[in-house]
């Protein structure tokens, strides 16, 4: 297995939002989805792998887009009630929930959001999330300066980015990068 990459999180940012923009998502929710995956390899989980899957299966796999989902929770969190939610790519959610102080349980783990961010267990690529209001977490996971990316994840990612690029003309391909006056 290759090691993997690291980029600077400005770097797996902006891939994140044009590869989410070049799979149809808007550009506002391109945005969010960019923020999620900074947020994600802030915390150290991988937010690349996690957008490469919900690109790869959006509309295939039966569940609630993760990244959509999350903007909704953002907008409107849980109000002393718990909510179950079958998602596709559940790590977005904790984006999602921000620092409200949340739990988020699934059936091999718990996540809790708030001042920090502590995960128990491994998320899954999908599946039914509890998510519930539950005041503050005391365990908070070092907050990490560079994102370490699958290989895979980023060439994929860079696949989806590339449909957002401009096609290059003969009047580019002549003037090459910055052009010239003629």
């Amino acid at each position: 297995m290759p090691d993997p990459m690291t980029l600077s999180l400005n770097e797996v940012q902006s891939l994140a939002r044009k590869a989410a923009r070049g799979a149809g998502f808007s550009w506002g929710m391109a945005d969010e989805a960019g923020r999620a995956v900074r947020f994600l390899h802030e915390w150290g989980l991988d937010g690349a792998a996690t957008l490469t899957f919900l690109l790869d299966n959006r509309g295939t796999v039966v569940g609630q887009c993760g990244l959509t989902l999350a903007c909704r929770l953002s907008d409107q969190p849980p109000r002393g009630r718990e909510e179950h939610v079958d998602v596709i790519a559940p790590a977005l959610l904790l984006f999602g929930l921000g620092s409200s102080g949340f739990r988020m349980t699934w059936q091999d783990g718990f996540a809790y959001v708030g001042e920090g961010l502590s995960v128990v267990g491994t998320l899954p690529a999908r599946g039914t999330m509890i998510v519930e209001p539950c005041g503050t977490n005391s365990s908070h996971t070092s907050i990490c300066h560079r994102a370490t990316c699958d290989d895979t994840a980023l060439t994929k990612l860079e696949l989806f980015a590339r449909r957002t690029y401009a096609p290059a003309t003969e009047q580019s391909r002549t003037l090459g990068a910055g052009g010239a006056d003629d």
